[in-house]
């Protein structure tokens, strides 16, 4: 169940529940039309449908009265995933260039004297 404001209520129902004339509305008008999600909608005392349906791929929210009269649409019914953030380009990192001074690809070995004094 999801509440907007303290008029507006909205839960969640199973598809054979949304009324007969919604169903047939989805059936005619959004060929291919897969129902993912059907609730009730209520404001007050007056309440509608909702019908989030998947057409290939892309989901649309439709708007039905108690009649199952078709409203509109209606996307901020849509789920909107909270764990997707935008993509944020990163400069890749180089290693840093060696210096001259240091050649570590023949080691020095170091002579006793070296250390000693």
């Amino acid at each position: 169940m999801m509440v907007f404001s303290q008029n507006k209520k909205v839960t969640d129902i199973k598809n054979s529940q949304l009324p007969k004339e919604t169903q047939i509305y989805i059936s005619k008008n959004l060929s291919g039309a897969i129902i993912t999600r059907a609730a009730k909608i209520e404001e007050g005392s007056v309440f509608s449908y909702l019908a989030v349906v998947e057409i290939k791929g892309q989901k649309y929210a439709c708007l039905f009265d108690k009649n199952g009269k078709f409203m509109g649409k209606d996307d901020k019914y849509l789920p909107t995933p909270s764990v997707l953030k935008p993509t944020v380009k990163t400069q890749e990192s180089n290693p840093a260039p060696k210096s001259s001074a240091i050649d570590d690809t023949n080691p020095k070995k170091k002579d006793i004297s070296d250390i000693m004094y």
